[in-house]
């Protein structure tokens, strides 16, 4: 299966957080989405899964609009959809009565990460609802499942035991997408990277292609110019006083006096994301 979101936007008073973006989910895969705070990666989600309305552009699964097909997509985020003082183990029963799915394997995920089903909605951690909220996205039966920071009030061990059960349950009639700070993290297992700056994808790719395509390049000014290839510039500029570049595509010739080097997706977004401010 395919969701499309092609041409959306948003706009919240003069600011317009999402300007056209587009972007394709497709099963058996896991995308990691990385975009700076405020950037709109929250709201993103938020139109795809239908909690808020968007202004232009289109969300369709196969064709099929998701305003109109309640099940397709399951976002777990830090929005408060329950009544503060229900408990854990209704919550699961209400969210899998509507969802027409078996409540047993949410509560034994929230059992094996330590959270108390007896407990208010208002008396949990950070972390209590995070997982909780994870629980019952991962349990959804949906194709598409969006995470939106689903390691927020995580510890390292929890953290793990997350990423291992996503794992556990992916399959190819599955397409996972997560928005993460924790760039490595997501990166060690996620199939596809996206980046979101200015209201728009500015980079969607495999992330095997990126240890391929990237490239840190140092030397002169006059070096760095007699660079050839198929690629495209992604920021320049200089450290301790040595002129480099960050590029993705096909380098074809390089100078011995080039210095190149790999670069990784943390550092492949930090350059992206801050080229305007260059």
């Amino acid at each position: 299966m395919k969701l499309e979101v092609k041409g959306l936007t948003k706009t919240f008073g003069n600011n317009r957080v999402l300007d056209g973006v587009s972007a394709v989910f497709e099963t058996g895969n896991i995308y990691g989405l990385f975009g700076r705070n405020g950037v709109g990666k929250s709201t993103f989600f938020r139109c795809i899964d239908d909690r808020i309305p968007f202004d232009g552009g289109t969300v369709e699964v196969d064709g099929m609009d998701v305003r109109h097909n309640a099940g397709l997509v399951t976002l777990a985020n830090d929005d408060n959809m329950f009544p503060s003082d229900m408990k854990v183990r209704d919550i699961v029963r209400s969210f899998s009565s509507l969802r027409d799915i078996d409540e047993e394997p949410v509560l034994r995920d929230l059992d094996s990460w330590g959270v108390d089903a007896r407990r208010k909605w208002e008396k949990l951690s950070t972390g209590g609802r995070t997982m909780l909220m994870n629980a019952l996205a991962i349990n959804s039966a949906s194709p598409f499942i969006l995470l939106d920071e689903p390691v927020l009030g995580l510890d390292a061990l929890n953290r793990d035991a997350l990423y291992t059960r996503l794992l556990e349950d992916f399959d190819e009639d599955r397409c996972i997408v997560i928005s993460s700070h924790i760039i490595d993290e997501v990166a060690s297992f996620a199939s596809h990277v996206m980046f979101l700056h200015g209201g728009h994808v500015t980079l969607s790719m495999p992330s095997e292609e990126i240890s391929d395509r990237a490239h840190m390049l140092s030397g002169s000014q006059e070096a760095l110019s007699k660079v050839s290839g198929n690629w495209k510039l992604v920021s320049k500029g200089s450290r301790l006083g040595v002129p480099y570049m960050c590029v993705i595509g096909d380098v074809e010739s390089i100078g011995d006096d080039v210095r190149d080097e790999r670069v990784d997706l943390q550092r492949l977004f930090i350059e992206m994301t801050r080229k305007e401010e260059k």
